[in-house]
């Protein structure tokens, strides 16, 4: 007997295939941009209008052939690339935004003008001085949150400087002195960096003075801004590193590190030999903040934001305004968490602040042992009106920092 007709599956099982929702990507913090006021070549003018508005590197053939190679914009993107950790190394690239209007433009509008276009971690003026009133605004700016899908928790601003009265000088004189004026403001996203050696390598325009102190600073950036947070144990700190193609700073005594310690100004100076220049970065005597702790802070402020909207936007339903709901939302910023432990930005520790989040107890043991603690309030104790926005509970994280051993005292016992 021949089978005539075959019936389908479908009649009793069907089986539908649901993707994953779009998810964002996160945040390029590692992308560091250059705002230079100088002047294209004929193909970096044809380069830039064939593009998104601003130029990419990853070698420096291309900038040579877009600026010319006695530019200083050559020179900075010259001393970020021959770091051996850089943009690069950490999934990021180097931009340069040539300003609409150099001389009219400032440093913040450039700034604010790139990310419109594009994200950015890091931004150095190359070309020119901004003034202290343009370096406190970009500094405001890059404090700020919320900025723009493009900076969704701002960015840091590295504001090179060849004047000593920047370190030495407090806000109030006239003119104020840069990093005390920053560090008054707590404007920590703001980094004031001096420099008062030169870079004989390149050609005159940029062998000394303020075109000097950028091109440091885009060396210092590129070392800065260049942790590959997908890795393990890859954190950093900018403290003790030697940066390649710069030569330290004769003009650093013991006197200037001092009052850079104070003002919260990092310095690259020559440490117990006339040939072991070595970075030294200030916290401000304790009112500011390292480097790395605001390089990386940010990093896990963006990736939080990130994750939190991955939660809501990878889901096919909805995520229930229940306790089983909240455990779903919260996953994927617990495993940031985890990342950030891997990779050497968090670490368990001893919770040493008076006041916990959540449970206490709990809170302390999560951070002994992991090292983070997230917490959301119950839902059964939301307001009508917070129900019905559809928003959810108070979500807490409490985190612990790795830190960074940077100094040490060291006790001999003798024994005769």
């Amino acid at each position: 007997m021949s089978v005539t007709s075959i019936l389908p599956l479908s009649i009793g099982i069907n089986v539908t295939v649901a993707l994953p929702g779009a998810t964002l990507q996160p945040f390029a913090i590692n992308n560091l941009c250059l705002i230079s006021s100088e002047t294209l070549t004929t193909q970096g003018l044809a380069n830039l209008a064939a593009g998104p508005g601003y130029l990419v590197y990853n070698s420096l053939s291309a900038v040579q052939v877009d600026w010319g190679a006695n530019s200083e914009t050559y020179a900075a993107v010259s001393e970020i690339l021959d770091q051996p950790f850089n943009p690069l190394s950490g999934n990021g690239v180097v931009l340069v935004y040539p300003q609409q209007v150099p001389g009219t433009d400032t440093f913040t509008t450039s700034i604010n003008q790139l990310l419109n276009l594009t994200s950015a971690g890091g931004f150095i003026p190359v070309g020119f001085q901004p003034s202290y009133a343009d370096y406190i605004s970009a500094g405001n700016a890059a404090q700020n949150t919320d900025l723009s899908v493009n900076a969704p928790a701002g960015f840091i601003v590295v504001a090179p400087t060849p004047l000593l009265t920047d370190v030495t000088t407090s806000y109030t004189a006239t003119p104020p002195g840069l990093g005390s004026l920053a560090l008054q403001q707590g404007l920590t996203r703001l980094r004031v960096v001096y420099y008062g050696g030169t870079f004989p390598q390149f050609p005159v325009a940029n062998t000394a003075g303020a075109a000097a102190a950028r091109v440091f600073a885009a060396a210092y950036a590129g070392r800065g801004f260049s942790t590959n947070f997908n890795g393990v144990a890859t954190c950093q700190t900018l403290n003790w590193k030697q940066l390649e193609g710069v030569s330290a700073d004769p003009t650093i005594t013991t006197t200037i590190w001092a009052s850079a310690q104070a003002n919260g100004v990092d310095v690259y100076a020559n440490v117990g030999g006339p040939n072991l220049p070595k970075i030294l970065c200030s916290n401000g005597a304790g009112a500011g903040d390292w480097f790395d702790n605001v390089y990386n802070l940010l990093w896990f402020q963006n990736g939080i934001q990130v994750a939190a909207y991955n939660s809501l936007a990878s889901t096919q339903t909805k995520i229930p305004q229940t306790e089983a709901g909240m455990t779903v939302f919260k996953r994927p910023l617990r495993n940031f968490c985890a990342q950030a432990v891997q990779v050497g930005f968090l670490a368990p520790g001893t919770w040493t602040l008076p006041e916990t989040i959540g449970v206490p107890d709990v809170c302390e043991s999560n951070i002994e042992q992991y090292g983070y603690y997230l917490y959301s309030l119950p839902v059964s104790e939301q307001s009508t009106a917070a129900r019905l926005a559809r928003t959810a509970p108070l979500t807490q994280i409490a985190i612990k920092y790795a830190g960074a051993i940077q100094s040490a005292s060291i006790v001999i016992n003798v024994n005769f």
